[in-house]
């Protein structure tokens, strides 16, 4: 019998991995939805008889629900959408799937590791408490306690993603964007300069494939609550963009861009994987710097040539 799987806000960066990765499996009949309508269902979460007419006509058995609010710097300027997208969303998504989904019903809500505000502790467990930064966090801390409050039938998982990047994240975002200032400046169509804010400190970051897969893994697994999706490495931004630099042949400078740096009193935030890998046969296979940092140097090569 196959998993019926639904895929929310599957146009976005990790919803594409996420579709394709699953759809490659002959085991699984997969649906995605998004704002514009491009796939299976246009699906805006906070409409909640459109949500009830999608999950009845579809009846799954498994959801990834990755479509949110996901922008912290936008969330105080609209903290109310913020909430409502976060929160009343996942919960229309929920109750429809409770009463229209069939067999184990399996839901994977992604939140953020935003929820953990500044570190008391590194690496950060499951058990490091919660704090307010931003309307986005209070969202993501209301999400959660919503989704396991909830009494149904349906086992409900809770991710809480570190950072992830990949082939196809906006370069509004600082590892793209450092690789494709170094792939312009490579191909000479901008001056070999690349722009940054402070690099004196350790941060997160996972392969998005790896990302997807830690998905797949905690939805076929025998297991609910709350679990860190992460390397379990900190890397130095420093470090980092001197190895995006190296990829290039052009003698590149790096300067502070005072418009982009801000002091940071947080050195080094870092997450503990070992409750999924407990949990999961899942472990990170890419190396971030040879698969990941690589891949989108030279997929921008390509792109902008």
């Amino acid at each position: 019998m196959k998993n019926k799987i639904l895929v929310t806000g599957a146009r976005g960066f990790v919803g594409r991995y996420l579709l394709d990765h699953l759809k490659g499996n002959k085991d699984n009949e997969v649906y995605g939805t998004d704002l514009e309508g491009e796939l299976d269902f246009q699906l805006d979460i906070t409409d909640k008889q459109r949500v009830s007419e999608v999950l009845k006509e579809i009846k799954p058995n498994q959801i990834y629900h990755l479509a949110g609010f996901s922008s912290q710097a936008l969330s105080f300027k609209f903290p109310e959408k913020c909430m409502e997208v976060n929160v009343d969303g996942t919960m229309n998504i929920l109750e429809a799937f409770a009463e229209y989904g069939v067999g184990r019903k399996t839901m994977l809500v992604v939140t953020s590791a935003a929820v953990y505000g500044k570190p008391q502790y590194v690496p950060i467990d499951e058990k490091h408490i919660r704090q307010v930064t931003s309307p986005y966090s209070e969202s993501r801390i209301k999400q959660e306690d919503s989704v396991l409050a909830f009494q149904s039938d349906v086992n409900v998982i809770v991710s809480r993603s570190f950072n992830h990047t990949g082939v196809g994240q906006p370069d509004d975002l600082v590892i793209p964007e450092w690789i494709k200032q170094v792939a312009q400046a490579e191909l000479g169509l901008s001056d070999p300069i690349v722009k940054v804010g402070n690099i004196e400190v350790e941060r997160e970051f996972s392969d998005v494939q790896d990302v997807i897969e830690a998905y797949e893994a905690l939805v076929n697994s025998n297991t609910s609550g709350i679990f860190n999706v992460c390397n379990g490495q900190s890397y130095s931004l420093n470090d980092l963009l001197k190895y995006i630099v190296d990829l290039s042949s052009k003698d590149i400078k790096i300067e502070v861009d005072p418009e982009k740096f801000r002091p940071v009193d947080v050195k080094v935030v870092v997450g503990d994987n070992s409750k999924l890998m407990e949990a999961t046969s899942w472990s990170p296979k890419k190396d971030f710097y040879r698969d990941t940092i690589s891949n989108m140097y030279n997929h921008y090569i390509n792109l902008l040539k």
